[in-house]
């Protein structure tokens, strides 16, 4: 991974500060100290692309009767999921208060 602001690469082993809520994770650069974060939307795309492609590509399997339709789908839910991994790129974000922390 790199910074989006000072274009450092990241190692996560290096990362001090870390905000998990879900499947969002926001951290902090260890040498510029910006937060940073994934895109949600993201995110969710390649959660539904991961599990309708697996889902179609388990039943295409099982119902061949419906294999024709079933394993379009689970491919295009394969693509989806990997334009939404390459797309995905770290932005900043404010930096979480204390209040979001607690919660």
């Amino acid at each position: 991974m790199r910074c989006p602001h000072c274009y450092h690469a990241i190692r996560p082993s290096k990362v001090n500060q870390l905000f998990v809520q879900g499947c969002l994770r926001e951290f902090s650069c260890p040498q510029c100290q910006v937060w940073l974060a994934n895109t949600p939307l993201y995110l969710i795309l390649k959660i539904i692309g991961c599990y309708g492609g697996l889902i179609c590509g388990v039943a295409s399997y099982n119902f061949y009767q419906y294999q024709s339709i079933l394993l379009p789908l689970g491919l295009l839910g394969g693509v989806v999921m990997l334009v939404a991994h390459m797309m995905d790129q770290l932005h900043v974000i404010p930096e979480p208060t204390l209040k979001d922390l607690v919660k």
